[in-house]
């Protein structure tokens, strides 16, 4: 308490105080209530303020939390992906160089296709000229077999003319090959004996008119032709 004297009583006023002083003291009080009502309201709406703030604040923190998490997985994601890129772009460089290789090897194989094909293409004509060769000789020879077939056969039914035996004796007589041996050996005696018979003239026309011995290689032969040939109907 105040312990200056009063100006009305001159007493110390922690002991009495006048009408005045206690009503001095108490405007003094009310004026410091008021001041300090005030001074509350005024922190009361710093406080609120400063609540509200925070609030907000908070909120903020809360969002910045939830997007650094966010980039936390899209960076994981990344990562991932990245790891998935460098794995492709290996797995991609494997397959460029072994398509390198392949085609690499292409290239060989086509150039060796082209030098065996100029090889092929240089022996080609030589090839088809000796499978001409053989092909003519083939014919040649067959030629050849047919007509001593025909000739075999003219002889078997007696149809080679004399004339003609003569022209062919002739004919080997000339022919510097007539000492080789014949290919035609195997025909029997037979067959000769019959050709030395035919001495006179022979025609072409007609089986019927001639004799022809019973051989078996008749009975080989179609019953007509045989028949015609000894003469029947």
């Amino acid at each position: 308490m105040d312990k200056s004297e009063c100006a009305l009583c001159y007493r110390r006023r922690d002991i009495f105080s006048c009408a005045n002083c206690t009503s001095a003291m108490l405007q003094q009080r009310r004026t410091m209530l008021s001041a300090l009502q005030a001074d509350v309201a005024v922190l009361r709406k710093k406080t609120e303020c400063a609540l509200n703030t925070k609030s907000a604040l908070v909120e903020t923190e809360l969002r910045l939390d939830r997007c650094m998490k966010q980039v936390e997985q899209l960076a994981e994601r990344v990562m991932k992906t990245r790891e998935q890129l460098c794995s492709e772009r290996i797995a991609v460089v494997e397959r460029a160089s072994k398509l390198e290789e392949r085609t690499m090897q292409m290239a060989e194989a086509q150039h060796k296709l082209q030098q065996e094909n100029e090889r092929a293409e240089s022996l080609h004509v030589p090839i088809l000229e000796c499978l001409d060769y053989q092909v003519q000789w083939a014919d040649e020879n067959a030629a050849k077999v047919r007509g001593d077939k025909l000739r075999e056969l003219f002889a078997l039914f007696g149809l080679t003319p004399k004339d003609e035996r003569n022209v062919d004796e002739g004919e080997d007589e000339d022919d510097p090959l007539s000492g080789l041996p014949d290919e035609r050996e195997g025909v029997s005696e037979e067959q000769r004996q019959r050709k030395a018979r035919t001495s006179g003239p022979v025609y072409f026309g007609s089986l019927g008119a001639q004799s022809q011995p019973d051989t078996p290689r008749l009975h080989d032969c179609p019953h007509e032709i045989s028949t015609r040939s000894r003469g029947e109907q």
